[in-house]
């Protein structure tokens, strides 16, 4: 079966005034209150149905720990711009807005104002220019300049405008560049924390300071430090995702949960995501598989096979779930 609809997106009505609702699990947690975690103007998702309550474990399974880290790019899908549901449109995302000019040579973006790394710290330009001067350009972490970058053998120029503005300025014009913003490399630029992470680069850390870090933990080169802090199972790494890594491999089952400085609500106000935690535990495809038909699923397509779609629609009732059949047949989704 076929979802009802699809979600959308919006943005927040500044008339609505600043009144918003955050999950009851954060009600005892030690945080500025939720108005000022989120940004002046919150990205607002419209649900296919109704508005979700709060609360409850998305519950998951993989087929190792290489596997699990699939999931991070489901999570990290938070670039400046994004695909709307049915990959007809592009939205806004982390920037609000945007302008090309020079005859496709030029981009403007607009942040968003306010959004906040997952330890509260606001996400601005300086982040982009960081990956752009001391990530993309250091050979040691970007041996080879991916193309989407690049026009005319040129590595594309960006400029801060202000605090919130930032600009990419190319050789020739690009196309696709908006494109590519929405799909997997538009999420590259704006997953450098630079608060962060100038801890451990070495032009803003001294080499004294990088080798005894580097030693400490067990490493020879100072790139292979920032490597590991940079790796999607570091709990100290900031994050600009609706989850946030809390039991790291080897946990079984891994966890993460809701991100308290997430940026988007829903139409009442309601901070999202909704559920609290996601659960994502190891097993083979066919337990995997026998699993889904058991109801023990929250929602998943990887690794449900498609020979299996009589026997999921067959145990919907007893399993006490739904099956959508969505886009390509690589997999039905499962859901309770």
């Amino acid at each position: 079966t076929h979802p009802k609809a699809l979600h959308a997106v919006t943005e927040w009505s500044p008339e609505r005034g600043r009144r918003f609702r955050q999950a009851p699990i954060l009600d005892h947690k030690k945080l500025p209150p939720v108005e000022a975690r989120l940004p002046e103007n919150p990205l607002v998702i419209i649900p296919p149905e109704q508005n979700g309550p709060y609360g409850g474990v998305w519950q998951r399974y993989a087929t190792g720990p290489g596997d699990i880290g699939i999931i991070k790019a489901r999570l990290a899908y938070e670039g400046l711009v994004r695909w709307g549901p049915m990959a007809q449109r592009i939205l806004p995302n982390l920037a609000v807005s945007w302008t090309i000019e020079n005859a496709g040579r030029t981009f403007t973006f607009q942040l968003r104002r306010g959004v906040r790394w997952s330890d509260g710290h606001p996400l601005t330009a300086d982040d982009i220019l960081f990956w752009y001067e001391h990530v993309i350009q250091h050979p040691d972490l970007t041996p080879a300049t991916p193309g989407v970058y690049m026009r005319g053998g040129v590595l594309m120029d960006v400029e801060k405008i202000d605090a919130y503005t930032v600009r990419f300025q190319f050789e020739q014009p690009h196309g696709l560049f908006l494109k590519a913003l929405a799909s997997g490399r538009g999420y590259d630029m704006v997953d450098y924390p630079a608060h962060y992470l100038k801890h451990f680069h070495p032009t803003f850390t001294s080499k004294e300071t990088l080798d005894v870090m580097t030693q400490a933990a067990g490493f020879d080169f100072w790139y292979q430090l920032w490597g590991d802090k940079r790796d999607w199972r570091n709990m100290d790494l900031p994050r600009l995702w609706a989850w946030t890594i809390a039991e790291p491999p080897p946990a079984q089952p891994v966890v993460f949960v809701r991100n308290p400085y997430y940026w988007k609500v829903d139409p009442d106000g309601n901070q999202l995501p909704y559920i609290d935690r996601i659960n994502v535990e190891i097993y083979d495809p066919e337990t995997i598989n026998l699993k889904a038909i058991n109801g023990e699923i929250g929602m998943q397509s990887r690794h449900l096979q498609f020979g299996n779609y009589p026997l999921f629609m067959e145990n919907r009732d007893k399993g006490g779930y739904r099956v959508h059949r969505a886009g390509v047949p690589s997999g039905p989704a499962s859901s309770r």
